[in-house]
């Protein structure tokens, strides 16, 4: 197939009788995922018309995700709150104007000095550093005193591991609320184990909340096809790396390669209310939204993804599809739901990729439920050759170029379709075998 790449729908007991009764390295250019290969060709075939939904089998708005539950995502929905100065407080100002009782100018500084539990609040300016929380810094609160005006800027000479902002060896950390930004100077493309990040995670956890994570790319356009550049980074397969995140209210546009990637067994995210947004069209390189790679863990909800789009016509083998939701090399813990995704080249994609790629066997177990996938130019959701037992149910698919409905694999489930993924109760006009979609149109 081209492009590999916590709320469970009132709906696990749903899908569980369903089942029960038998319902139907860098490289340049290309559509690797972030650290990552294809799966198997597709041929897409012939575009087939939906039966529709008989009078009374489902609630059309029990389908997709209600405008109203995706009316806080983004900064939109992020609260402010500010601790009153204090003996754990160290105060961050670059010029002691805004904030002229300021220990320190510089939020690295700041963060050596913290210990345990201890806040760092910082004032309004650009601070051109990469910030390390690392051993000994469990339960730090780094916080921007005004939402957003704090600005943490790539410097021209980034330290591996290459992050903008990296909490290592410490947990229970809060960034909220700052703008962490590129671009980043590089020559070539970032080899192994380097790679360029906004915020990452490794071994150890974090809460990142109410940011916004721009502009995380090469300073030279002639390096865009590099596979790097990823807003928020969490855990790694490539170097044995774990995290646990929870990543809330951000925004994540003007990525190089990815949004949000959450990767690696052991490591788990719960990406909840982010705007992530790509590009739009590039021959450069195929972007993905969300990713959940490598047996990770991870809910995504009620996320706003758009806008991730390979500006290459693809064809029916190549490896060249961007995404707004990557899941691949998966064994279960993994929930898409309530998510709008559009936009995209893919909606959302399910699919596994060659043994050799800390992975073996089939992705399964993993559910895509009531989501909205809509007006992308290739699918909706689409399931790869390789995938199964992954339910995929309640989802509003429309207006998507190719396919609203597709799945590539073989299996028991929605006969004519023989599928090996349960296809339950989704609505969409166009399949690529009957019997995976139907209508929303009664009789």
């Amino acid at each position: 197939m081209r492009n590999v790449a916590t709320r469970a729908i009132a709906g696990i007991c749903v899908i569980a009788a369903a089942l029960a009764l038998g319902v139907g390295a860098a490289s340049a250019g290309g559509g690797s995922p972030f650290d990552g290969a294809s799966g198997s060709a597709r041929s897409p075939g012939a575009v087939l018309a939906t039966a529709p939904f008989a009078l009374g089998e489902v609630d059309l708005n029990a389908l997709g995700v209600s405008p109203a539950e995706l009316a806080t995502v983004g900064l939109v929905g992020a609260t402010t709150t500010s601790a009153g100065d204090g003996p754990n407080m160290f105060i961050v100002d670059d010029d002691k104007v805004q904030c002229p009782n300021a220990a320190f100018t510089s939020i690295q500084a700041a963060v050596t000095a913290a210990g345990a539990g201890d806040q760092v609040k910082v004032c309004p300016g650009t601070y051109t550093e990469q910030v390390v929380i690392g051993p000994g810094k469990d339960g730090l609160l780094l916080f921007s005193q005004v939402p957003r005006a704090a600005i943490i800027k790539a410097p021209l000479v980034m330290l591996p591991p290459l992050a903008v902002v990296l909490v290592s060896g410490a947990t229970d950390v809060t960034i909220r609320q700052f703008t962490v930004s590129g671009p980043y100077v590089f020559t070539g493309c970032a080899g192994f184990p380097n790679r360029h990040t906004g915020v990452r995670v490794a071994d150890g956890s974090a809460t990142i909340y109410g940011n916004h994570i721009t502009a995380i790319h090469d300073i030279l356009p002639s390096n865009f096809g590099c596979q790097d550049g990823v807003g928020v980074l969490v855990g790694r397969a490539a170097e044995g790396q774990s995290g646990t995140a929870v990543i809330r209210q951000n925004l994540v546009d003007d990525y190089q390669k990815g949004g949000i990637v959450i990767d690696g067994v052991g490591t788990y995210g719960e990406v909840r209310q982010n705007e992530v947004v790509g590009i739009g069209p590039t021959p450069a390189t195929a972007q993905n939204g969300i990713q959940v790679s490598r047996d990770a863990h991870a809910d995504v909800d009620h996320n706003r993804v758009r806008n991730n789009v390979y500006g290459i016509p693809a064809t029916a083998t190549d490896d060249a599809d961007a995404s707004g939701i990557i899941l691949y090399n998966l064994s279960g813990g993994v929930q898409a739901s309530y998510n709008d995704i559009f936009a995209n080249e893919d909606g959302v994609l399910l699919d596994a990729i060659p043994v050799g790629d800390f992975h073996v066997g089939p992705t399964t177990g993993v559910e895509i439920s009531h989501n909205n996938s809509h007006d992308n130019v290739l699918y909706g959701v689409v399931a790869g050759t390789d995938t199964q037992e992954n339910p995929i149910a309640y989802n509003r698919l429309f207006g998507n170029a190719l396919f609203d409905c597709a799945d590539y694999s073989a299996g028991p489930y929605n006969a004519p379709a023989l599928v090996a993924n349960p296809w339950i109760k989704d609505q969409g006009a166009t399949e690529n075998r009957p019997g995976l979609c139907k209508k929303a149109t009664v009789p």
